[in-house]
């Protein structure tokens, strides 16, 4: 798979008809995943997927989540294993947001040469969202896909960020069709999960991911492709220098490495217990233990 950075003045033609998973896609969750299978199985062309190189809320202020699910490059590797052959990545501005939905269609979807459409059925598209699936279906081909329902709750990016704020990480899993997963660079920190017995790798994000509700999680986390099941505090470790800023700190029993300046992919497994401010270390580090013997198969 390809990926193929978009800009509205300079968009590529494809010599042949191609299809296109229209959508926001950043979740790509299992709503999303269904449309690019499709796609894939039935379209009889070359298949991309659309999406955006920032969240709708760092353009339109107040109105859309300015954290993602996915980084652009951890979208490549999901839609890389459903089969497309593109992701196009739109960049996302002021310009584009106030496009209507006809030009839309004439200066990027006919430019790119786009035979076949396939999208979920609610999907809406141009200035205000005037644009939906009847509009596209009198230009093109048009496949829409009815909306998936995990015990009553639609699949939609804005569902799984609740779940994640709530804690609930197995729900959100559900939706994603996958472990949560974020990844960034392995920093060093003030050493103080060291100093009580309890190394940890400060995770700094490559994206602004959305931070799951503070508290100690199980996780799955990969230094060098290699799996190691770990312990996860999110939030402002209240008991020992409280921080202004929210921290990601990963314990990885009996790991003895030092990998500043490396690369960790992070899973979310499970939600343990919220974060809280313990009266002494004694007391914290009781606590960790029993979490390390929680997780352990």
């Amino acid at each position: 798979m390809k990926t193929i950075l978009l800009e509205l003045e300079n968009l590529p033609r494809f010599a042949s008809p191609i299809s296109i998973c229209l959508g926001n896609f950043d979740g790509v969750h299992i709503g999303h995943q269904q449309v690019i299978k499709k796609a894939v199985l039935d379209s009889g062309t070359e298949v991309a997927v659309l999406t955006f190189d920032a969240p709708l809320g760092s353009v339109i202020d107040g109105r859309k989540a300015k954290q993602v699910l996915t980084s652009v490059s951890d979208r490549f590797q999901i839609i890389h294993r459903l089969g497309a052959d593109y992701l196009f990545v739109l960049h996302l501005d002021e310009k584009l947001l106030s496009m209507s939905a006809e030009d839309f269609i004439v200066q990027v979807l006919k430019k790119l040469n786009v035979a076949k459409v396939f999208a979920g059925e609610d999907y809406r598209f141009g200035h205000e969202q005037a644009g939906d699936i009847e509009l596209l279906s009198k230009h093109f081909s048009v496949t829409s896909l009815p909306l998936f329902d995990v015990e009553h709750h639609k699949v939609s990016t804005s569902q799984i960020i609740a779940f994640l704020k709530q804690g609930k990480i197995n729900k959100a899993n559900e939706l994603l069709g996958r472990h949560y997963q974020m990844h960034g660079t392995i920093s060093e920190g003030l050493h103080n999960g060291k100093t009580i017995g309890f190394p940890t790798a400060n995770l700094k994000l490559s994206a602004p991911y959305v931070i799951p509700k503070f508290g100690v999680y199980k996780t799955i986390c990969y230094i060098d492709g290699f799996p190691h099941l770990s312990l996860t505090n999110v939030g402002l470790h209240p008991t020992i220098q409280q921080l202004d800023m929210p921290s990601i700190e990963v314990h990885i029993p009996n790991y003895e490495g030092e990998d500043y300046g490396k690369t960790m992919y992070l899973e979310f497994i499970a939600f343990l217990r919220p974060e809280q401010r313990f009266t002494t270390l004694d007391e914290l580090k009781a606590q960790i233990s029993r979490d390390i013997v929680s997780i352990k198969p």
